[in-house]
C-alpha cells in the first residue's frame, strides 16, 4: 500500500474514532494530514457532489374542459317542464241562424313527477260567437224577369227564409237576373214544304229571331225543321 493510501486511510479513520481532531481547514478541502509527521498527506475526501437535478416536471399543455354536464332530460320543478298547450276545436251550432255556439278546449299541462315531465290533458267546453244575418236558411222562390228579350239584365222578386237576429225569417228581395238572347221574338210561322237537297226529302222550317245589339232582328236565329209530303 502506497503513502498516499496509508494517508487517506488514517484521515478516514480519525474522521470517523474518537479522540482525533483534524484542522477544519483539512477537513473543509478533503485533503488529510499525516498523522505521524502532521503535512498535508495529499489524500482526498470523498465528496458527494451536488444533489441530482431532475428538472421542472413537464408540460402538459392546458386542461382539456369537460364541458357541461349532460342533460338526462329530468325535470327538478314545474319550470323545467314545457308550457301548457291549448288546441280549440270546430265550433258547434245547432241551428243555421245561431249566434253563439260552442267549441272544445283541449289543455295539456306538464307536470313534474319523480324527475319526469308528465303531460295532463284536460277538455272544456268553451263558449264561440258568429254572425249570421243575410244568411239563407230556405228555399227561395222568384218571380219573372222583368228583363225583355234582348235586355242583358232585369230585376225579380224573390222570397224566401232569411236569418235575421238569430232567428229564421221570410223575406222579400228584388234580385238580379239574367235572360237568353240569343233567340227572341218566338218562332215564325212553318214555311211552304219543299224538296231539301241535304236531307234528300221534303221538310218544312220555322225560326226565331235573334238579339242584336239589344234589338230582336227576325227570322235570323234558332230554326228547327220537320218532314212534310211534297
Amino acid at each position: 500500500m502506497t503513502r498516499a493510501s496509508l494517508s487517506t486511510l488514517a484521515f478516514v479513520v480519525c474522521a470517523l474514532g474518537p479522540g482525533c481532531s483534524l484542522p477544519r481547514d483539512a477537513i473543509g478541502t478533503g485533503r488529510g494530514l499525516d498523522a505521524g509527521t502532521g503535512t498535508d498527506a495529499g489524500g482526498l475526501a470523498v465528496d458527494a457532489g451536488p444533489g441530482i437535478d431532475v428538472g421542472a416536471p413537464p408540460d402538459t399543455g392546458p386542461r382539456p374542459d369537460a364541458g357541461p354536464l349532460p342533460d338526462t332530460g329530468g325535470c327538478h320543478g314545474v319550470s323545467d317542464c314545457p308550457a301548457d298547450e291549448v288546441t280549440l276545436g270546430a265550433c258547434v251550432y245547432a241551428a243555421t241562424c245561431d249566434t253563439m255556439g260552442a267549441q272544445d278546449e283541449t289543455r295539456t299541462h306538464y307536470a313534474c313527477i319523480a324527475g319526469t315531465c308528465t303531460p295532463q290533458t284536460t277538455t272544456t267546453p268553451t263558449p264561440c260567437t258568429r254572425e249570421t244575418d243575410g244568411t239563407a236558411c230556405g228555399a227561395a222562390s222568384c218571380g219573372p224577369c222583368s228583363a225583355s228579350a234582348c235586355d242583358a239584365t232585369g230585376m225579380q222578386m224573390c222570397t224566401g227564409p232569411m236569418c235575421q237576429g238569430g232567428a229564421c225569417v221570410s223575406t222579400m228581395t228584388m234580385t238580379a237576373c239574367t235572360t237568353p238572347n240569343d233567340m227572341c221574338g218566338g218562332p215564325s210561322m212553318w214555311s211552304i214544304c219543299y224538296y231539301d237537297i241535304g236531307a234528300g226529302h221534303c221538310v218544312q222550317t220555322r225560326s226565331w229571331g235573334a238579339c242584336v245589339l239589344g234589338a230582336c232582328i227576325p227570322r235570323t236565329g234558332h230554326s228547327e225543321s220537320r218532314d212534310c209530303s211534297c
